[in-house]
């Protein structure tokens, strides 16, 4: 079932949760560059990301490097992967999700957030699930485009 599109636009900091499995690769790394594209075009906006699965782990070093050749400063090098609470979707104005699942284990664990999109929806790439660059589905540099349009179509909703 498509899901509708962002439909505010939003006038205040727009609040951003990506959301992958582990949170230590994509979600982290959409963080990353939409703060960054958002800061550059000077709009107040805040972003986070979790895994629906697990947490714990750091940001994998590939695509710390990948951002950083970039000009993504990926940050703090301890910053650590953390499982989404029921606390992240009460925060977020906009939830993105890198698959299908990760929206279906939102929903059965927490209930149907306000907006979820799918991240290579965002990216005009149809409803498909966003490949992987810890698993070798695609490159950082592929990754880190993808990341850049989901940005800037959702910042292209702050005024």
């Amino acid at each position: 079932m498509p899901r509708p599109a962002i439909t505010t636009t939003l006038s205040t900091a727009m609040r951003v949760l990506f959301v992958c499995t582990a949170n230590m690769s994509r979600s982290p790394s959409a963080e990353v560059v939409f703060r960054i594209l958002a800061r550059r075009m000077k709009l107040h906006v805040e972003a986070d990301s979790v895994g629906v699965f697990t947490g714990g782990a750091p940001h994998i070093s590939a695509m710390r490097h990948a951002l950083a050749v970039k000009g993504y400063d990926p940050g703090d090098e301890a910053r650590i992967g953390r499982l989404i609470q029921a606390d992240d979707l009460k925060w977020a104005d906009v939830v993105v999700a890198m698959e299908h699942t990760h929206l279906a284990e939102i929903t059965l664990a927490f209930g149907e957030p306000r907006q979820a999109h799918l991240f290579m929806e965002l990216a005009g790439e149809g409803s498909t699930d966003t490949p992987d660059p810890y698993m070798g589905d695609c490159t950082p540099d592929e990754f880190i485009e993808w990341a850049e349009r989901v940005a800037r179509a959702l910042l292209s909703r702050v005024t």
